[in-house]
């Protein structure tokens, strides 16, 4: 009995870390929105460290709760390109890489092909990063011209140093 009391109580201490990071970057995102300078950089992280925090400290859950933590992590990468902030790809690829090592540790532990599989797939991120970081301008601005024109409106204004 008390167990499961402090357990359900950690669990609403994630939510509201959760919720809390998720108000902290809407407000970094009006802030950014608004101003030429880069005053949302400290609200993008610290939202980011609440909300990341939240989402990754929920403990057990069924494969498909661990897909989708995948999914959002994947998602804070590609948020990176659009919001063009360097914050959502570091904590959306260590979310990635915690959910590979899941899968590694979990899953497939007993597999002796997925050390292999998870050797290609890792040299294969590290090309795509290079050619990333060589066609970076190219790369976003077919991203952003994917983006229907109602929602690119609501993206921050480009700066040059960021």
């Amino acid at each position: 009995l008390i167990y499961g009391r402090l357990y359900h109580e950690a669990q609403g201490y994630q939510v509201i870390s959760l919720v809390f990071g998720l108000a902290v970057l809407v407000g970094a995102y009006l802030v950014d929105r608004r101003t030429e300078e880069d005053y949302a950089f400290w609200g993008y992280l610290f939202g980011m460290f609440a909300f990341w925090g939240g989402l990754t400290m929920f403990e057990g859950g069924s494969e498909l709760d661990w897909f989708i933590y995948g999914l959002i992590n994947a998602g804070l990468i590609l948020l990176s390109v659009l919001l063009q902030r360097r914050v959502f790809v570091v904590f959306g690829a260590a979310g990635v890489f915690g959910y590979v090592g899941h899968l590694a540790w979990e899953i497939f532990e007993d597999s002796l092909l997925f050390p292999f599989v998870l050797s290609t797939a890792g040299l294969a991120i590290i090309a795509l990063g290079i050619l990333y970081a060589k066609n970076r301008d190219r790369i976003e601005g077919t991203v952003v011209r994917a983006v229907p024109t109602g929602i690119r409106r609501l993206l921050p204004m480009e700066r040059e140093a960021r």
